[in-house]
Parts: structure tokens; sequence; C-alpha cells
């Protein structure tokens, strides 16, 4: 631990408390006396009563500069070995499965040994989910996608060594390891179980919403991947509650291929709509029962209301109003802070534009909505009142007020974890006209949070420019 003693000004200024505690001092004891008057105190006195004035006075002198003491702690963190095992049940899909747990356990117990002095050394598993401890090989499914955005939120990259993955390379969830590995850290594969190349199609991944309303298309994408399939036709189905609805084929050219096969469906009806996909293909396969896949998707049947609560009058609140209702499910009504607002408890969403302001302060909606645990996004602006809004975002990561204006365009978060924005959106949105914004800090704001980024002058700032927060499981979102 190292002490370092500071102020808010430069060093040499350290001279002026005890040159103004002399002088005082000096002043005060050692001035000659008025004409006709003796000074009544003997000199001993007078040399200790200077030594205590001169002390108290420098001393509060040098507090005026507002000094500090700076303590620095080195705190030296080993790197970080994460050893993963995949614990799906085909790791043991072989004749020799005993030896083949027997070689991972010892493996990853020879691992630790080495290397537990100069490494701190962590075991994952993953297939259907994230655990620890010792393998059983029981999961369903080996996912690896989730593996690594485990690491990734988990552990700062700068601080992990290398990932030590035991796996046979099979996957049939999220996506290609290959694209994976390509990560920050080492990533050191350790082939085990059959990794012997097969002929075989099979389900990777179906990507579809799972909440959709009534009389809505439904996108759905299916991704397979098809090993020494070359020449071959796969031929995808789909049924709803076991009738055929749609039949897709494609041709596979090498032999290996990563395909994705789109299908849209009609909600015709509420509910549970329950679809299955089966692939199939006229040659020999090594595994049949990883070619079905079944999804769950909620139909409703409920138009979602959103308030848009404005300061005043603004060409953006029409404009807004017409992009949300784009989307047949949802209502939107624009009031403004100086009206009365009627039923806050019938929207599912309130959307404040330049609010709270320093003419509407807004205390009785806000207290209300935050009763209602209602879900709110803020645009900020010129009649922001950042004090209010402060207040009523208390993980708002906002902390000082604003410094001026500047114009910023958008910087997308590629790994922003709630929702996808594909690539065409991405373009669009970062060649978009800058916004004028109000400059202020924040601190205290996570990364995964922030949607896009601010970026001023081309150069990209650590400001978030839309990020979203929570608070007592309430989602709220805050954009200039």
């Amino acid at each position: 631990m190292i002490n370092q003693f500071s102020t808010d000004y430069p060093l040499w200024m350290l001279i002026l408390p005890l040159v103004t505690g002399l002088v005082f001092s000096a002043f005060l004891y050692f001035s000659p006396p008025k004409k006709g008057r003796k000074n009544k105190l003997g000199k001993g006195i007078r040399y200790v009563l200077f030594v205590f004035r001169f002390l108290s006075v420098s001393l509060i002198s040098l507090l005026l500069l507002n000094p500090f003491i700076k303590t620095s702690k080195k705190n030296i963190l080993k790197p970080k070995l994460i050893i993963a095992v995949d614990n799906s049940s085909s790791m043991l899909a072989t004749a020799d499965s005993v030896n083949i747990k027997k070689n991972i356990e010892s493996g990853i117990l020879e691992l630790k040994t080495r290397y537990s002095t100069a490494y701190d050394v962590e075991n994952l598993l993953f297939g259907d989910k994230i655990s620890f401890g010792n393998p059983d090989f029981t999961d369903s499914y080996s996912n690896y996608s989730q593996l690594y955005e485990y690491i990734n939120k988990q552990y700062p990259s700068k601080q992990i060594e290398a990932l030590v993955l035991f796996g046979d390379g099979i996957y049939n969830r999220g996506s290609n390891p290959l694209v994976l590995s390509k990560s920050p850290f080492k990533t050191i594969s350790v082939g085990v179980g059959d990794t012997s190349s097969r002929a075989d199609i099979k389900i990777n991944d179906i990507s579809y919403n799972s909440i959709n309303y009534l009389n809505e298309n439904i996108p759905l994408e299916l991704n397979f991947s098809a090993s020494k399939m070359q020449g071959e036709t796969v031929t995808a189905e789909a049924y709803i509650k076991g009738s055929l609805v749609d039949v897709k084929k494609m041709h596979i050219n090498g032999k290996k291929a990563n395909k994705t096969i789109k299908f849209d469906f009609k909600a015709v009806e509420t509910g549970k709509m329950h679809l299955s996909f089966v692939l199939k293909v006229n040659k020999e396969e090594y595994n049949n029962s990883n070619n079905h896949a079944d999804v769950y998707i909620d139909i409703l049947n409920s138009r979602q209301k959103i308030l848009i609560l404005a300061n005043s009058p603004h060409p953006d609140l029409s404009a807004l109003k017409r992009s949300i209702e784009n989307f047949k499910n949802y209502q939107v009504d624009i009031r403004f802070a100086d009206e009365k607002t009627k039923n806050i408890s019938s929207y599912s969403l309130v959307i404040m534009h330049q609010l709270p302001s320093r003419k509407h302060r807004i205390r009785g909606i806000l207290k209300q909505i935050k009763e209602l645990n209602m879900a709110t996004l803020a645009i900020v602006g010129p009649q922001t009142d950042f004090a209010s809004l402060r207040s009523y975002y208390s993980n708002s990561g906002i902390k000082s007020s604003i410094r001026g204006y500047d114009k910023s365009t958008a910087l997308i978060n590629k790994k922003f974890p709630y929702f996808k924005i594909n690539s065409t959106d991405i373009q669009l949105i970062e060649s978009l006209p800058p916004l004028n914004i109000p400059l202020t800090n924040f601190a205290g704001i996570e990364s995964s949070t922030v949607l896009a980024w601010q970026k001023i002058n081309d150069i990209k700032t650590n400001f978030p420019l839309i990020y979203f927060m929570s608070e007592g499981g309430t989602k709220n979102s805050k954009t200039p």
C-alpha cells in the first residue's frame, strides 16, 4: 500500500500556508510595540506562543488548499485458465464411453494440478445450461454460444489466459463453435467423444418471437447443418398441431453446409401455437434424432397501449406515433403535460418526451408510474430538467448537470444482448443525421445495457446515446 499526499492545487502552493503562518505569527509577537507601551510577555513565552500560532495558522491555511491523501493498493490477480467440458450425452455416444469419461476426468485433474500455481483454474460444464462440478454427460444439447456468452459476461477478456475446451464439436443449439472461437482469448480444443464426420443433417437452431398477435404473420428461420450430403436435397416439413402446413426444399452443394430456411405462418387463433419441424433426406443418416424440433408460440388477442407524454408540441411526436403504429398491435396516444392524463394504468409503456421539465415536473404522474411499476422511455432534450430526471431514475448513471450541447450520431453496440438488429438496419441507423444531444457525465452504466454509444465528430465515446436500465423488475430506457 502506498500513501501519497496531494491537493487540488500545484504542490509549490504549499509554501503559501507556511509563509502566511510565519508572517501572521511574527506580526503578533515580534512587531515593535506602540510608542509608550511595553510588551508584558516574556521573551520565552512569546517564542512558545509564536510556534503555536505559526502551526495553527499554517494548518488552517493548508486546509483551504483541499489537501488529501491518495492511497494506492497493488493487488496482483492470477490470469484465469478456464476448463469447459461439454456435458451432453453425445460425448459418450461411442463403444468406449467408460474410458472417455475417465480420460476427461483425469485430464481435468492434471490441468488443475499442473497450472494451479500460475493460474486461477476454473471448471465449467455446458450443455442445456452452464453448471459446475463433475460432468455426468446427461444434458440433451450442446450450446457453445451460451458458454461463450457466459464467459464474456462473467470475466474480463484481459484476465483470461486461455479456454481449454473438452468437446466432440457437435452442437445443436446456438452458433457454430468455429465462429465463436474467434474471441479475444485463446481457445484450446481437446477433441473427445465421437469426433468423426459422418453423413448427417441436424437442426441447429430455430429463430422466432415467442409472443405474437392474432392475424399477424409469424416469420421463423430454421438453421440446419449437413455433413457428407453433397448433391442431396434436404426437405423441411412444417406441422401445426400434427397437420402438414408447409414444405421447403434446399439443395446441398458441399461436403459440409450450414443453411437457413425461412418460413412464414399466419396466427389464426389465440392460445399456444405448436409448430413441429422435420428434416428429411434420401441418403441414410448416422443419427435421425436431431432432425426433429418443436417450438411453442403464444398468440395474444390484445392491443398494447402506449402513451407519449410530451412537454410541448414537437414535430417528432407524430412521426414517433406513426412509426410505432406501423405494428398492428400497438395503439399510441399523445398527451401533453399541461393536460389532465387519465387511466395511466391502461398503458403498457409511457414515453416521456423532454419530461420532467423545469415547467412541468409531473411529480404526481411519476409517482403513479412508479407505483404501477410501468416501463418508461425517456427522450431527453433542451427542456428536460436533469435534476428531476436523476431523482426519478436513481440508477440512471447521470452524474453531472448539462455542460452544453453537441452533435452526435449513433454507434450500435454489437454485443447488446436484449434483442438483435440486422446489419441493414445498423448501417441505416449509423448513417442518419446527428442528434443535438446534451453533454453530461455518466458513471456506473454497464456496457451490456447500452444499445448505442455517442459518436461525436466521428469519435466513439464511452457515453451512451440509448441505454436501458431496470429498477425492481421495471424496464426503463433513456435516449437524447
